[in-house]
Order: structure tokens, then C-alpha cells, then sequence
């Protein structure tokens, strides 16, 4: 697991998602900070399991087109076994407020003890781009669009008129 918090794009991505976010689920490490997992309990890492890791917190998808009835029928027969618990409303995701001046954060990386790699640097620009929940298609559009910053240029730069997606595509293997 450590070997993820020194791969360089994986600590630019960790630290723009904990500055971009830091007042809600978004912002913090999802498999934990190293640092602090020493401190964790075997209760309290028991107890986090039991509560956020339970159907109660589960969201289903289905694809197909077969009856929507008995899948409904399947699901229940498997969530009826257990009683709801809190964790839903406990693990919502609260929007994140806009920041009223630009936020500069600076971060170091390993980059190995060869001499050309001695003058490496990464830069990220990051907006919150809404602080109201936004309609699906929009949403969706920001989510397709976000991969790297030229992409997003490009998609956002796309008309809506049913050929964006093969366009896309298409760009894609035109290279940068």
C-alpha cells in the first residue's frame, strides 16, 4: 500500500483531491493515511466495517432487459436479511463550499536518485466548479469531460448534436 503514496502521479492526485476538497468524503484517502493506520484499533476498524460497509450504504445497479419485477424480487430476498442502519446518511456527500481566493498548494515527490530527474516538476490547476447540486446531464458532462484538461477542453468544446462521442473517440487517436 505504501508504494502507491510515492508514485508521483498518485501524490498529485491525493493532494489535489485534499485541497479541492477538504470539507467533505472526496478530500480524505480512501485506503487511509499509513501514518495514522498504526493508531487504528482492531474495534474501530471492526466497528467503521460493520456500519459503512453494509447494504444500507449499498447502491444497485441493474442492466438488461429482463423483468424488472423479479430483479427487484432477487435484491429484497438478499437486503430483506439485514436492518437498516445509519450509514447511508452518514456517508452522504456534502457539496463543497467555492473557496473565495485561489488556493496554492506545494508538495514534494520521489523522483529517484538519477541526475535528469532532479529537475522534474508536476503542476495541477483545479476548480470546484459548482457548489449546488447539478442536473444529471450536467454532471455527466463534467465527470466525461474531467479525464486531463484537454479532453475537457475538447468535450466541453463539442456541439450537442449526436456525433460528440465518435468525434471524441476519434480525436483521441490523433494523438496530442
Amino acid at each position: 500500500m505504501k508504494g502507491v503514496y510515492f508514485q508521483p502521479d498518485n501524490v498529485l492526485g491525493r493532494v489535489s483531491q485534499q485541497a479541492s476538497f477538504p470539507d467533505n468524503t472526496y478530500g480524505a484517502d480512501s485506503d487511509g493515511d499509513p501514518t495514522a493506520i498504526p493508531d487504528l484499533t482492531f474495534e474501530q476498524f471492526k466497528e467503521f466495517h460493520a456500519k459503512f460497509y453494509h447494504p444500507s450504504n449499498a447502491r444497485v445497479w441493474f442492466y438488461g432487459d429482463d423483468d424488472p419485477n423479479q430483479r427487484l424480487r432477487i435484491i429484497s430476498a438478499y437486503l430483506d436479511e439485514f436492518e437498516a442502519n445509519s450509514a447511508s446518511k452518514e456517508s452522504e456527500v456534502k457539496v463543497q463550499k467555492l473557496f473565495n481566493e485561489p488556493k496554492r498548494v506545494v508538495e514534494t515527490y520521489a523522483v529517484g536518485d538519477r541526475a535528469e530527474n532532479a529537475r522534474k516538476h508536476m503542476v495541477a490547476i483545479n476548480w470546484v466548479l459548482s457548489d449546488t447540486v447539478l442536473d444529471p446531464e450536467s454532471e455527466l458532462a463534467l465527470v466525461f469531460g474531467s479525464f486531463d484538461a484537454w479532453d475537457s477542453w475538447f468535450f466541453i468544446a463539442e456541439s450537442t448534436d449526436g456525433e460528440r462521442t465518435r468525434r471524441i473517440h476519434d480525436w483521441r487517436w490523433y494523438g496530442r
